[in-house]
């Protein structure tokens, strides 16, 4: 279930004397200004992104919100956002302009995604619900990594990636498929660069630790 209004929330709804009208205008406030408590499946993208981030800086906006969720949550997976390419795509120097990190309560057996846009971290939800039900136990992922996001563009690209990548996700996977699901021997952490449609992308798969390439297909 989505976690109960903040604090701040709640003292406004309770506070005594205040017009009803006032107290929804105090709740729409927090909404846009992205009180952490609250889930925001009708949130309007800007017609243009203000912010490009590397995964780090997207990480280090939206860790101080993961907790209002639910205490324990961990991360266990994290990918640049989808939207027109032309407008929301990944910029020639490897930043990105909406990061989404999937996080997992253990102790509730829940997980959700918490979305990075122009300096606003939020609970954006899964298919539409602000949370669902895990089916296992969730692996944390290794937030110490080395190689940085737009590090890891930048070594694809100069192994011979051409274009730019339409998604950057991590992986536990030093190989995957056509599909991006991962085949190969576990890792501790990979940054995953695709470049196209599902099922007929060229990858590139980079450790985040060394900066090894793990995976070309531009290779000749």
């Amino acid at each position: 279930m989505p976690k109960s209004p903040s604090r701040n929330t709640r003292l406004v709804v309770a506070a005594v004397g205040i017009p009803i009208v006032a107290c929804v205008a105090v709740l729409m406030a927090l909404i846009v200004a992205g009180d952490p408590y609250i889930w925001r499946p009708d949130f309007h993208y800007p017609e243009r992104p203000s912010h490009y981030y590397t995964a780090r800086e997207a990480l280090e906006i939206a860790l101080p919100q993961i907790p209002s969720w639910h205490q324990d949550a961990l991360i266990t997976f994290i990918y640049s956002g989808p939207g027109d390419p032309q407008v929301w795509g990944i910029r020639d120097d490897g930043q990105v302009p909406i990061w989404i990190f999937d996080v997992a309560s253990p102790s509730s057996m829940v997980r959700t995604a918490i979305s990075v846009i122009d300096d606003v971290a939020f609970v954006s939800g899964l298919d539409g619900h602000p949370e669902l039900p895990l089916r296992s136990e969730p692996q944390p992922l290794p937030l110490d990594w080395v190689i940085d996001s737009h590090q890891a563009f930048a070594i694809a690209r100069a192994a011979g990636a051409r274009g730019l990548p339409t998604t950057i996700m991590t992986t536990r996977r030093s190989r995957v498929d056509a599909g991006g699901s991962g085949t190969g021997e576990g890792i501790a952490l990979g940054w995953l660069l695709s470049y196209g449609d599902r099922g007929r992308a060229p990858y590139v798969l980079v450790d985040a630790f060394s900066g090894a390439i793990l995976q070309n297909d531009f290779a000749p």
